[in-house]
């Protein structure tokens, strides 16, 4: 298993009504080198919750010299007026209510998968204005970064009310590796983690070295457990 599954915190990033500008900045970085075992998995999608916003990923490692950095963007609108499907004002406690429709661009919620995944993650959401009305009613937005087969509909049980100072929780998706050094290097340690009838395999999500083991072609099994694979 590469992956795992972890619970991250997330909150909302407001807009100035009046400038139209996030009062967190237009871009921030999201951070996909978590730490040194863990960075986030391409089984994940991009999901933005706004009125009339778009929001897109991009990698910020100019490594490999790659044009299309960025590897992951949708575009989120309101119906007019705030209508059914957008995120409404509740004037009782000034919070905002989610769409209780699926993600698909026209009610306030928009998702997309990763081309592949940067080495270093950067996000941006901003917004687009087109609706005026929703505008000035619905000014608070969600970029999130959700682990596959989350069902659409259950983005709405997620955030609840849409409040500045709050936080929520979300499943994502992280892989993980071993140490930080090469294959070539880790078989030369007495701390080499690969069982019998395993291989090593060199990790390439991270800024820095590290590994994994999977078991050979043929074999079946745990590869970190002496003999696992079998």
């Amino acid at each position: 298993m590469d992956t795992i599954t972890i619970v991250i915190p997330f909150s909302p990033y407001p807009y100035n009504k009046s400038s139209g500008k996030n009062i967190y900045g237009d871009e921030y970085s999201m951070g996909k080198y978590i730490n040194e075992y863990f960075s986030v998995s391409i089984k994940n999608n991009l999901v933005a919750i706004g009125c009339d916003i778009y929001a897109y990923i991009k990698d910020l490692d100019n490594s490999s010299r790659r044009q299309d950095n960025i590897v992951s963007g949708c575009a989120s609108f309101c119906d007019s007026g705030g209508a059914k499907g957008s995120l409404l004002y509740d004037s009782s406690n000034a919070s905002y209510s989610a769409s209780s429709t699926y993600c698909t661009g026209n009610h306030g919620c928009c998702l997309s998968a990763f081309s592949r995944m940067p080495r270093i993650l950067f996000a941006s959401i901003q917004t687009m204005n087109t609706e005026k009305t929703s505008w000035t009613s619905s000014n608070c937005t969600y970029l999130l970064v959700v682990e596959k087969g989350i069902a659409e509909s259950e983005f709405t049980q997620l955030l609840g009310k849409c409040k500045k100072d709050d936080y929520y929780n979300v499943g994502q998706a992280v892989n993980w590796v071993i140490g930080n050094v090469s294959c070539d290097k880790a078989t030369r340690t007495p701390k080499y983690a690969c069982g019998k009838n395993s291989r090593c395999v060199d990790d390439t999500t991270r800024p820095t070295e590290g590994y994994r083991c999977n078991c050979s072609p043929g074999y079946q099994g745990n590869p970190y457990l002496p003999n696992g694979c079998q």
